[in-house]
């Protein structure tokens, strides 16, 4: 019985791999960006290792690096970072449900991973999944595998400095990826309505300052989908 529950804990961590590998690829380069643009606005090696161990999210990475050398002030910081990163919050509740019986150290180990990548492929593929804990085994490998990729992407950008002239130019990889993910879900009118909305307020929201655009953005694409998800009920 134990040969055969390890042989399955095997097989979803191969399939996490299998999943994410593409992602995880295209995370490489970006990290590259951001360890390029840390160097850039000469983070010391103790400031960008402690930034890049602590901090997993490479939106809010490149705002903090940004914004700290130039001495914006710290609250001001915190906040911008902290809009970038709401969606980890929805992201966070959605996941609720699936994870609901795990043990406390087990949610705090997962927590840490919870970025867009992991949280779209887990969605995308989590019907495949039984158990609690074979969810739990598929989050966890996706998000070591993206981490490893992104962390080694970094380092590189950040120790080769000077020597990566186009690494700047890299970050159009990041929206190609996500295009690629949910491309395929846009099938039906509530999700094709929820994507314009989303990417329409994104872009007339673009200059409003301290990223609250994004926020808004994101707002008004829920308030859609749960319009139209109601609308579609009482049908």
């Amino acid at each position: 019985m134990q040969t055969i529950v390890t042989n399955r804990k095997n097989q979803i961590i191969l399939q996490s791999i299998k999943d994410n590998f593409a992602l995880a690829l295209s995370s490489f380069p970006f990290g590259i960006v951001m360890g390029a643009t840390a160097y850039k606005f000469t983070l010391n090696t103790q400031e960008f290792l402690y930034m890049n161990l602590s901090l997993n999210a490479g939106a809010s990475q490149l705002a903090f690096v940004d914004q700290y050398k130039n001495n914006i002030n710290f609250l001001v910081i915190l906040v911008s970072c902290t809009l970038i990163n709401c969606r980890m919050f929805l992201y966070s509740l959605s996941l609720h449900s699936d994870f609901k019986e795990l043990g406390t150290f087990k949610k705090m180990l997962l927590f840490f991973f919870v970025i867009d990548q992991t949280y779209a492929t887990f969605e995308t593929n989590k019907d495949t999944l039984i158990t609690e804990e074979e969810k739990f085994w598929y989050f966890l490998s996706s998000g070591i595998l993206l981490l490893s990729f992104w962390q080694l992407g970094s380092i590189m950008g950040f120790f080769a400095g000077d020597n990566l002239p186009y690494g700047e130019h890299l970050d159009f990889l990041v929206p190609l990826a996500f295009i690629g993910i949910f491309g395929p879900k846009l099938k039906d009118r509530i999700n094709i309505s929820v994507f314009l909305v989303a990417v329409s307020l994104s872009v007339i929201l673009y200059k409003v300052p301290f990223n609250l655009g994004l926020l808004l953005s994101t707002i008004g694409a829920m308030a859609t989908g749960v319009f139209l998800e109601k609308r579609k009920g009482s049908k």
